[in-house]
């Protein structure tokens, strides 16, 4: 299978990549499978607009770093790419404009069900809306 084309950008720094794989446990933070290795997923941003972001105030910083990445697994990030709904429903995508750490994801873990998250700029996972 292909990876998801990136629409040319150039992707997050390799530590941005690791925070997030480590983050996530190496597993799809949209559908929960195993994504081990460099091949297995790929951390795709939540924002796309990152001029609008910008505009709106966000900080670069902000949207090159962890708070604005997720881990897919190809199948996963290439229904992000295509702007999936559904994914945007989850929090896996927005079209542009807002500040990732504001914007809550579900994650799908398998036995543990659904579980609401923020992501921090720091890496990690809140369990309630940050206060900025």
């Amino acid at each position: 299978m292909s990876r998801p084309r990136n629409s040319g950008r150039k992707g997050f720094p390799a530590r941005v990549q690791q925070v997030v794989r480590q983050r996530a446990d190496y597993r799809c933070e949209a559908c929960g499978i195993w994504v081990i290795g460099r091949s297995g997923g790929a951390c795709v941003p939540v924002v796309r607009d990152g001029a609008g972001a910008i505009s709106a105030g966000v900080p670069r910083d902000v949207l090159a770093g962890p708070a604005n990445a997720v881990l897919l697994c190809p199948p996963c990030a290439a229904r992000a790419e295509a702007a999936d709904p559904r994914l945007a429903e989850l929090g896996f995508h927005v079209p542009g404009g807002d500040d990732p750490r504001h914007l809550p994801m579900t994650l799908s873990r398998g036995d543990s069900g659904p579980r609401t998250v923020w992501r921090s700029a720091d890496g990690g996972y809140l369990t309630e809306p940050p206060t900025l």
